[in-house]
């Protein structure tokens, strides 16, 4: 597994998105999202990431709250996003996963998981 820079521009581009949209990321949960489809992207051929929590959270634990911030971060992340669409004068709500797992490791300091759509993301 190719290993992400937490300074990639890519990922700080990302992550600005995703804190702009409707549903109100935070930080923590568009850094993570950023970080793993950036990981994701990179690495095509394979479903799955792992990202160190200081990577998501830049300066460790200085607040103390790393872990917790991080536990909300991936509840939040593992919620289903509702989007609609118009389709022939009908309005159609559809909801979307974005992962089909997320995990942490506090003794490891690493967050696991895994992309429902690993061939979208590789294109």
């Amino acid at each position: 597994m190719n290993a992400v820079t937490s300074y990639d521009p890519e990922v700080d581009i990302l992550s600005k998105l995703f804190v702009r949209s409707p549903r109100a990321y935070s930080q923590e949960e568009a850094r993570l999202f950023a970080l793993a489809l950036n990981s994701l992207t990179r690495n095509s051929q394979q479903a799955t990431f792992q990202l160190a929590f200081s990577d998501i959270i830049p300066g460790g634990n200085e607040d103390g709250q790393q872990y917790a911030k991080l536990v909300v971060a991936t509840k939040r992340l593992m919620q289903a996003i509702k989007f609609q669409t118009f389709q022939e004068g009908n309005n159609i709500r559809e909801y979307l996963l974005l992962f089909s797992t997320l995990g942490m490791n506090a003794d490891t300091g690493l967050i696991t998981g895994k992309s429902l759509y690993p061939t979208i993301l590789g294109n």
